[in-house]
């Protein structure tokens, strides 16, 4: 897309380009190569991170290649889908070229070109380069290779816990959410407890453009990194070639050696590693710290304002010898902010190298607009305010006689509507002013249903099944708190378990609440999800951060046969003699889950008692590992085929990658594949349809179903959070023991179906005041 640019003559709208092409090739005060020497050659042999080392396997650069999505190419024009469309076989020379620089240490120059592309600001004067957003385009071939070497130093950094806990930005199983609510329930905790508090939002001043590479992976040598793959990272950043093009026209290049690759997927990563030490200088311990990237906000509570004040002032101090003397970074005090919560007001000031922080009476934090009261009412004048937005969109596809279909509306609402008040959800759930939010639904709802002023609310949204807003965020509480019981996150859940007992068979809302629009709090909602969801897999770091890279890494091996009935099958088997064979089903209705074996030339089968949540994925799955437990106890064999109906579990298998959302018993089932290779015994997996007559699946099938020789395995197996989840996403919200007053009799209650159909409840309720109701597990 850049062939055929040519330079032309500058106009008066060009004179912000060289200021820019400046300010993001500043090269000064940064460490000299030579000065690395040492850093270069340490821990190469360390044998806890060697395997950063190794050369990159087929299944790494696979599940990188298909990670990818079809994005804007560099100045090399080469998309993503040139290298996917590629045949295998020169995939595989693509493959031996990386490697082979690699091994080197180095990266072609091309790679670590970067084209900028600035984008105008809302309302700014396009004559000056701070009005710019800069956009950079970099290769999409260097980016396969840098992706690959973010996931090896992901998994280190993460399975060895170097990057503290406070930092919540760009890190698998962490999102906005914990940080945002950490900070809120403190707040909410220190005035429950009658405690002023002192919080302080800091503006790092171009944070990723400001990391010096050499410092980096001085810090990066102290984590154990290897020092060959610190020289890759330095070669990585260093010496870059910086252009900009704005109006069809290309200016450049420009040298850059400081600051992470803007848009690179490795930058984030970086940056956390860059400030993972802040815990070391920043310790005082009446303050506490959280990050997202490199928004950072500190926050203290006393009984006492000035001794908060004082303690911040203290923090803040260890902060700037640590960001400015350790790091190179600045912190800007004019656009950094302090926010009071509390009964009392002082007049000292909090200081940040020598300059006075501005007081502000509301704060942005991650999108939530935070104000003293934390009654939310102006974060929900906001959310409104870009909601109408999209109100407006789905307006103008609309009309009486044309437009978009009713369900192309609701999707379209969905996406660009309720989005905006599902994000903060957490944050204002029970905030008074909520009520705002409904109205704002009830419109959408007339207009893509098409409804007159006096239709019903409720049936409105039976017609276009869209749930009501209290109970959308009570899903969504749920949810996330299922994922920090799943993570074991104490930080966040001991910040939104309140300091009263409270009992966790308590109604999560009252029939007339919930009618009324008041959410229960956060807490109350843990507590429910945590005695329903008790048999969750608890596990701190996640499963795929337990497990070895090498374990997760290692290929499977598929039996590429098609085998359609039973005749296939046996001659199959007559022309391989040399497996072992081994049937695996699994089984799952209404009142039970089974996970079953069979093994034909034992004429053994065995089946296994689950836990109902479990998915029929986490049956087929146990299945599989329990049919490789029973390998142990076959002597002389060295081929042994494992033969599933479960696609979806041999693609699983072969794609498994570092996710924290995957199934645990994956991770088991590879580690002890990978225990077996090791031994010198292949392990391979064949898939054959369901159903065909194939009698060694019939006879698993049936050993399933019917729990022949069933073992309870109920007390030493975990429901994975993926079902879980399953569990709240389909079944939560079927209300039981609705009884109301007699003056909220005939009101309309919705119950939420496994289809996400939603139905009315139109009955005479038993006038019992007494009796509440909430939501079946």
């Amino acid at each position: 897309m850049f062939k055929g640019i040519r330079p032309k003559n500058k106009s008066y709208t060009d004179v912000f380009i060289s200021p820019l092409l400046d300010k993001l090739s500043d090269n000064s005060n940064l460490i000299e190569v030579n000065q690395l020497n040492i850093v270069f050659e340490i821990n190469n042999d360390n044998p806890n991170s060697k395997f950063l080392l190794d050369p990159f396997s087929w299944s790494e650069f696979l599940t990188s290649l298909h990670s990818r999505r079809n994005t804007t190419p560099g100045l090399d024009d080469y998309p993503y889908i040139v290298i996917k469309n590629l045949d295998v076989s020169a995939q595989q020379l693509f493959l031996n070229i990386l490697n082979l620089l690699w091994s080197n240490k180095s990266i072609p120059q091309s790679w670590k070109t970067q084209c900028v592309v600035p984008i105008l600001k809302p309302d700014k004067c396009p004559e000056f380069d701070s009005s710019y957003r800069p956009i950079s385009l970099s290769s999409c071939l260097g980016k396969i290779f840098e992706n690959m070497v973010k996931v090896r130093l992901d998994w280190y950094v993460e399975s060895k816990c170097f990057i503290p806990h406070i930092q919540y930005g760009f890190r698998r199983g962490r999102s906005s959410a914990d940080s945002f609510t950490s900070l809120i329930s403190d707040l909410k905790n220190a005035k429950h407890r009658k405690l002023n508090t002192v919080c302080v939002f800091l503006d790092v001043q171009s944070a990723f453009d400001s990391v010096d590479p050499g410092i980096l992976v001085q810090i990066m040598s102290r984590l154990g990194v290897p020092g060959h793959l610190c020289k890759w990272i330095f070669n990585f950043l260093n010496n870059r070639a910086i252009y900009a093009r704005h109006n069809n026209i290309l200016y450049g290049p420009k040298c850059a050696s400081r600051g992470t690759m803007q848009g690179a997927t490795l930058s984030p990563l970086l940056y956390n590693i860059y400030t993972s030490e802040i815990c070391k200088y920043v310790n005082n311990r009446n303050v506490n710290i959280l990050q997202f990237a490199d928004d950072i906000v500190l926050y203290s509570s006393n009984y006492n304002l000035e001794i908060a004040i004082d303690n911040m002032n203290k923090s803040l101090f260890q902060l700037l010898q640590y960001y400015n003397y350790c790091l190179h970074l600045k912190i800007n005090p004019s656009k950094s902010s302090v926010m009071f919560f509390g009964n009392e007001a002082s007049n000292s000031n909090i200081i940040y190298n020598n300059e006075i922080i501005n007081r502000v009476t509301s704060k942005k934090f991650l999108g939530i607009i935070l104000d003293p009261k934390l009654t939310f009412e102006e974060h929900i004048k906001y959310i409104s305010k870009n909601a109408h937005r999209g109100l407006n969109v789905i307006r103008s596809l609309c009309g009486v006689t044309w437009g978009a279909d009713p369900k192309i509306l609701s999707i379209l609402y969905k996406s660009i509507v309720r989005s905006h008040l599902d994000y903060s959800s957490l944050a204002y759930m029970n905030s008074s002013h909520v009520n705002k939010l409904d109205i704002l639904q009830n419109k959408a709802l007339r207009i893509i249903s098409g409804a007159i002023c006096s239709t019903p609310i409720r049936a409105m949204e039976v017609e276009t099944k869209v749930m009501p807003l209290i109970l959308r965020r009570i899903l969504l509480a749920e949810r996330y708190c299922l994922k920090l019981i799943a993570s074991n996150n104490t930080q966040v859940i001991n910040k939104i378990i309140p300091y009263i007992d409270r009992s966790p068979r308590r109604p999560l809302t009252t029939a007339q609440g919930l009618i009324c629009g008041n959410s229960p709090t956060m807490s109350d909602i843990f507590l429910e999800i945590d005695n329903s969801f008790s048999k969750v897999r608890k596990q701190c770091p996640w499963p795929c951060y337990s497990f070895s890279y090498q374990c997760i890494s290692h290929p499977i091996n598929v039996v590429q046969q098609t085998i359609n009935n039973n005749s296939e099958m046996l001659q199959f088997l007559e022309e391989n003699t040399m497996y072992y064979v081994i049937y695996t089903d699994g089984s799952k209705a209404s009142n039970y889950v089974h996970a079953a074996l069979y093994d034909p030339q034992a004429k053994f089968s065995s089946s296994f008692i689950l836990h109902e949540p479990c998915s029929i994925f986490t049956a087929e799955a146990y299945a599989v590992y329990q049919a490789l437990m029973r390998i142990r106890e076959i002597n002389n064999i060295k081929y042994f085929l494992i033969i599933s109906d479960s696609l979806s579990l041999i693609t699983a298998l072969t794609t498994l990658t570092v996710k924290f959302k995957s199934n645990y018993i994956l991770y088991f089932i590879k580690q002890i594949i990978q225990q077996y290779h090791n031994n010198n015994i292949q392990i391979f997996f064949l898939w054959v349809p369901s159903h065909k007559g194939i009698s060694g699946n019939e006879m698993a099938d049936k050993t399933a179903y019917e729990g022949v020789n069933a073992v309870d395995v109920r007390n030493t197996m975990n429901v994975p959070m993926s079902d879980y989840l399953q569990c709240i996403e389909y079944s939560k919200f079927v209300v039981r023991n609705v009884e109301e007053r007699s003056r909220y009799e005939r009101k309309m209650v919705w119950k939420h179906t496994s289809r996400l159909t939603c139905k009315t409840l139109v009955s005479s309720y038993a006038r019992c005041s007494s009796r509440l109701y909430y939501y079946h597990k």
